[in-house]
């Protein structure tokens, strides 16, 4: 379906932020009660079972698993200053000319 849909052109590179999806749907919860005003309504893809997430997580890592040139996967459930610094990691060698690493924990 993706090369249909793409016909057949994909990125350089794709980053996989992967975490637990009971992880992820808690920290979407956590931020929607601290947002200002609170947000109350999740959208349609939080509002999916806990089932559909694993099963989209399944199916981002078996596409991870087959393209690994094109894939990087990250750890989610590290601190956002390494996952930040993991994501230029993989990414910085595909910029045109080479830049300076942000100040993040690699």
């Amino acid at each position: 379906l993706n090369d249909f849909a793409t016909a057949g052109r994909y990125p350089d590179l794709t980053t996989l932020l992967d975490i637990d999806p009971a992880i992820g749907l808690e920290r979407v919860r956590k931020r929607q009660l601290g947002a200002d005003p609170p947000e109350s309504a999740p959208n349609r893809f939080e509002d999916e079972a806990l089932t559909f997430h694993h099963a989209v997580r399944r199916g981002f890592r078996e596409q991870a698993a087959a393209h690994p040139e094109r894939w990087r996967q990250i750890d989610g459930r590290l601190p956002i200053e390494e996952v930040a610094g993991r994501v230029w990691n993989a990414v910085s060698p595909l910029l045109n000319p080479p830049a300076a690493a942000p100040d993040a924990a690699v």
